[in-house]
């Protein structure tokens, strides 16, 4: 009997150590709504382990506002920290970090009428000062450019001058982290200083139109990387690799140094990029780069070098997870195999898949009311495309919307600028980018312009423009 005692002593005990263990593992997020209109909609919470690029590879918990206005979060198994998106449908309006412990509350006194402030904000509760100082970085002021234009030709002085402006902007930063030092962690600190490098150097970085600024002397390109990288710290902490404005300014200033290198092809662009990301770089942060790059860049699938790059991306992947992912994208990008097969709903309610058009070209477009290049795309196959291939049955033309509501949809449809009478009309409903069609293709941005042939392969995914063009790859598929 004491045996026995004993034993249920020690079950209970290990009971309440793994329970109290994946308490401490755990974290939760309250967010209180003034706003009565959004307190109607649904809320939106993307996490991410690990960050690679905007929602990829994230968990989405979707949740209601209770009676009081609040909508609650429960976030567990966290190991070290998860990277948090919230959005209310597809708007995104907070962004930041979530660690073991966490009891963050949050009221929100902003509405969808209004630009958002830092003052729309109130935070509380353990672990919620990371997220203030996220909140700072995204709707704070910050370091404008003064008295530095645009032009085709940049001496050392004017670069300089923008370079101390970078220099200006990552001090007051810098400044927002320090005023939190004491009550974020250590890893959160190397996380936002990461952070706060990469938004300022590469709005420097950004203030070069990469199509026109050529001219620039091979000194003076090598001379404002060089002022810019003895700068960076951050290259040598493998957590950096988790912040996203760092990952874009790895991106952007590799970006920039090929384009300004007369010595390089237009064919050897994008593998030259890749090239310089491995020469700069190890580790994780290499890894975390060059995905970023692949995703970020999408042009690169449409290269003359697109398979070297992607083989030699593949090969410098030691990370088991950032291989697979890697895999996937590749996957997705490939011409001729298996479209994929989406689940999307019409005008009247109903659902449709691809595969309902089996034996007919599908020529897919996505748009959302204000997208100006998705009003150029319906343009182009309104006068180019459907006076040869509108009437034909062997040819379906599909219009996938992206709005959060079907009001919004069929206004969009009723301006004439981004559909036509001869398509299909769809919708994501309230997913918009979150739905799996665009998750699938790694699409952030719109619009997007897919190629699917009668046996349901994916013969192209170029964002073309030229109806003529078009026109050729619709031809080709028929034949």
């Amino acid at each position: 009997m004491k045996n026995y005692k004993l034993i249920t002593m020690i079950i209970s005990l290990l009971y309440l150590s793994l329970s109290s263990s994946a308490a401490n593992r755990s974290a939760t997020i309250t967010v209180h709504i003034d706003d009565q209109e959004l307190i109607t909609q649904k809320m939106r919470l993307l996490l991410q382990d690990e960050y690679i690029y905007n929602g990829l590879c994230s968990v989405t918990m979707v949740t209601h506002a209770d009676s009081n206005g609040d909508f609650l979060f429960e976030i567990k198994d966290i190991k070290k920290y998860k990277k948090i998106q919230l959005e209310f449908d597809e708007l995104p309006f907070l962004f930041g970090y979530v660690e073991p412990g966490d009891k963050i509350k949050i009221r929100y006194s902003g509405s969808t009428h209004k630009i958002t402030k830092v003052k729309d904000f109130e935070f509380s509760g353990p672990g919620s000062a990371k997220l203030a100082l996220a909140t700072k970085f995204e709707y704070g002021t910050g370091i404008r450019y003064k008295n530095i234009s645009r032009t085709s030709v940049y001496d050392q002085l004017k670069l300089d001058s923008l370079v101390k402006f970078a220099d200006e902007q990552y001090a007051f930063k810098l400044d927002i982290v320090n005023s939190y030092r004491s009550q974020i962690s250590i890893t959160m600190k190397s996380l936002y200083q990461a952070e706060a490098f990469g938004i300022s150097y590469t709005h420097a970085l950004s203030h070069f139109d990469l199509k026109k600024d050529l001219n620039m002397s091979r000194e003076n390109v090598d001379y404002l990387i060089h002022e810019i990288e003895k700068r960076d710290l951050n290259n040598q902490n493998p957590v950096s690799s988790n912040s996203p404005a760092y990952l874009e300014f790895l991106w952007k200033k590799s970006q920039f140094k090929v384009s300004q290198d007369s010595s390089i092809s237009r064919g050897k662009f994008y593998s030259s990029i890749f090239k310089d990301l491995m020469s700069r770089y190890t580790g994780q942060v290499r890894e975390k780069a060059i995905l970023y790059y692949i995703c970020a860049d999408t042009h690169v699938k449409f290269s003359e070098d697109a398979s070297w790059v992607y083989q030699n991306s593949l090969a410098q992947m030691s990370t088991a997870q950032h291989r697979k992912f890697l895999q996937s994208v590749i996957d997705s990008r490939r011409l001729g195999v298996k479209a994929f097969d989406f689940k999307l709903t019409n005008l009247k309610g109903d659902t449709v898949y691809l595969h309902d058009f089996k034996g007919k070209v599908v020529v897919l477009d996505a748009w959302y009311s204000g997208c100006g290049g998705c009003a150029g795309l319906a343009k182009v196959i309104k006068a180019s495309v459907l006076p040869k291939f509108g009437n034909n049955k062997d040819v379906v033309f599909v219009a996938v919307n992206i709005e959060r509501t079907k009001k919004q949809w069929l206004d969009g449809l009723k301006s004439g600028l981004y559909t036509n009478e001869q398509s299909v009309n769809l919708s994501t409903y309230g997913l918009g980018l979150h739905h799996p069609l665009f998750q699938y293709y790694n699409f952030f941005s719109l619009p997007q312009l897919l190629l699917i042939g009668k046996d349901g392969n994916l013969i192209s995914m170029d964002l073309v423009r030229n109806g003529d063009k078009i026109n050729e790859r619709i031809k080709k598929a028929l034949d």
